[in-house]
């Protein structure tokens, strides 16, 4: 239902799903330390309590497509950074990281629980992060339908 409400607010103000987030954890609002904790915190209860693969790396692929490792980069490499928000970051790198893991056990034929993709969908969907200093985000150019052209093609029907 969030997810649902995101796309709809973001598509109707022809923004991409998660553009409000993103902003507060950019500071471009003056946010505070308190906002940019809830915004993290949201982002991670709301993958964690995802389905399926398929619509965490809906949303993740949205949130990375719009500077969210630099984000998180550049917080962390703040030596201010309240320790609070840096557990939500590293939370968050983790759920990535977790995924992925999973993913490669799925592909090498290893069963796994609840998030599974489509046997398609398998090859070529996943967020790939070195998660060093030169973190980088690989992801599929063939992927499948966003979360918001779902939507949004849920929406034209009406």
């Amino acid at each position: 239902l969030l997810i649902k409400a995101i796309n709809s607010v973001d598509f109707n103000k022809g923004t991409s799903p998660w553009s409000s987030l993103i902003e507060i954890l950019e500071e471009k609002n003056g946010a505070d330390m308190e906002l940019l904790i809830f915004a993290m915190t949201l982002i991670n209860k709301t993958l964690a309590a995802l389905p399926d693969q398929d619509s965490f790396y809906d949303v993740t692929d949205w949130l990375e497509q719009q500077g969210m490792e630099s984000i998180i980069q550049r917080h962390m490499n703040n030596k201010a950074i309240d320790l609070d928000l840096k557990q939500k970051f590293t939370a968050y790198e983790s759920a990535l990281k977790h995924e992925d893991e999973e993913q490669d056990e799925t592909a090498s034929g290893a069963q796994k629980d609840r998030r599974k993709l489509s046997p398609a969908v398998q090859e070529g969907r996943r967020i790939r992060r070195s998660f060093g200093n030169a973190a980088e985000i690989i992801m599929s150019s063939s992927s499948p339908p966003s979360a918001l052209e779902n939507f949004a093609g849920d929406n034209s029907s009406q």
